[in-house]
């Protein structure tokens, strides 16, 4: 957690328990909650003791587990139960972020050693989180040797989870070699596949040859996914090529609809072209599809609506059309209503106007009237025609029965109607 983004009013409350947190951490010699603050820095705590220019002087060796004295534990102790008594979530992190980076890269073994055998409560648990986050920082093997000694339960795979995770994002070829050699298949897999996700944040290729260390499955197929996702992000081209060559035509598809999607955020008309060229018809194709729809018209709704429109009549365009209009009308609805406008009658159009009132019935319920009258096919006119008269009668109850009494409805649709209770 970013501390300097708390609001100084957030750290000032549960006055109790903060002062019950420093004075903890003050017998333990690492924490300081001083009075000095800016803007830039709400809490001042002691010197970054884990920075080589700190003025506590070299980094100390890491004691081993259980080195920390009675005092200390005593001073920890209170610390974690001041925190647990804090009833305001967000000031309750912070004093726990505090205290995780109060303690000395010496002590840490120590403070997890002893809390392995507290009630995993969520403040300990965060604590436990926090704590092995920075050590792993500061030296992962050693961390590292410490997880390896747990037992089998619970926590020893959060621990784990936690250990990898972090020492991916620093030294992946190291987390790796280590968990290549742990002897569990199961645990194994489950390392590499959180360092794989980590890994695919800015290195997407690495985190695909690592899938292909994992065992076929719905949990390596996801992971390919996401990373070639992020590839796309960076490099689409190379991403789709790779894509292209899978085997499998099932992940194939879903991988080429993850390229066009990511794609699709740089240059929307190359990937809709990518999609529309590359892809087999279908679902996949459908979701990549109306996918950069949606991003192209959070920006150039009119160049997203012109390509749209060079689509074949069928349901893929009625669906791109739907959700252009709804992102459009959000943004603008009278640029959007005007080029309904230029529609001529269709499927398409009878959809795209279905999304427009809908859009407009909370606001604009008298226009809304008036565009699903437009809709050229009956049952969906009857359909959206209905649909109005009920969020109609939720914002304006009066100026609704007045139109339901007069709308092209059925009867029974209209006594439906007008015996809703208005909300309140």
């Amino acid at each position: 957690m970013n501390l300097s983004r708390i609001p100084l009013r957030v750290l000032l409350t549960g006055s109790a328990a903060l002062l019950a947190l420093g004075l903890a951490a003050w017998q333990l010699g690492r924490l300081v909650v001083g009075p000095a603050m800016s803007s830039a820095s709400p809490v001042a705590i002691a010197p970054d003791l884990d920075s080589p220019s700190s003025t506590n002087g070299p980094l100390p060796a890491t004691k081993s587990p259980g080195a920390l004295s009675g005092t200390s534990l005593a001073a920890l102790e209170a610390a974690l139960r001041a925190s647990q008594e804090d009833a305001d979530p967000i000031h309750r992190d912070a004093a726990l972020d505090a205290l995780a980076r109060g303690l000395a890269p010496g002590d840490l073994a120590g403070a997890l050693d002893w809390m392995a055998h507290r009630t995993n409560s969520p403040a300990v648990q965060g604590l436990k989180s926090r704590l092995l986050h920075r050590w792993t920082q500061l030296d992962p093997r050693a961390a590292a040797q410490w997880v390896s000694q747990l037992p089998a339960d619970a926590d020893r795979k959060a621990a784990l989870a936690d250990l990898t995770v972090v020492w991916a994002g620093t030294d992946l070829s190291g987390a790796t070699a280590w968990v290549q050699q742990l002897p569990e298949v199961s645990e194994r897999d489950a390392a590499l596949l959180n360092m794989a996700y980590e890994a695919a944040r800015t290195q997407p290729a690495a985190a695909i040859k690592m899938a292909s260390e994992l065992p076929a499955g719905s949990g390596r197929n996801d992971l390919l996914v996401h990373a070639v996702s992020q590839w796309a992000a960076q490099a689409p081209a190379a991403a789709a090529e790779w894509a292209g060559q899978v085997v499998d035509p099932v992940q194939r598809e879903r991988l080429l609809g993850a390229v066009a999607v990511a794609w699709g955020s740089a240059d929307p008309l190359a990937a809709g072209t990518f999609a529309v060229t590359t892809m087999t018809a279908g679902r996949n194709q459908d979701d990549a599809v109306v996918g950069i729809v949606q991003r192209w018209a959070q920006t150039e709704p009119a160049q997203a609506a012109a390509w749209v429109l060079q689509f074949p009549a069928g349901p893929l365009q009625n669906a791109a059309l739907q959700n252009l209009v709804q992102l459009w009308t959000d943004q603008d609805p009278a640029q959007a209503g005007d080029w309904l406008k230029g529609l001529s009658p269709s499927p398409g159009r009878d959809r795209a106007i279905e999304a427009f009132a809908t859009k407009l019935v909370p606001t604009f319920p008298q226009s809304a009237a008036q565009w699903a009258q437009t809709i050229t096919d009956e049952t969906a006119r009857l359909r959206e025609l209905e649909a109005v008269g009920e969020g109609w009668m939720a914002s304006d109850p009066t100026a609704a029965r007045a139109w339901i009494t007069e709308a092209p409805l059925t009867e029974p649709v209209k006594a439906r109607l007008l015996a809703l209770a208005p909300s309140r």
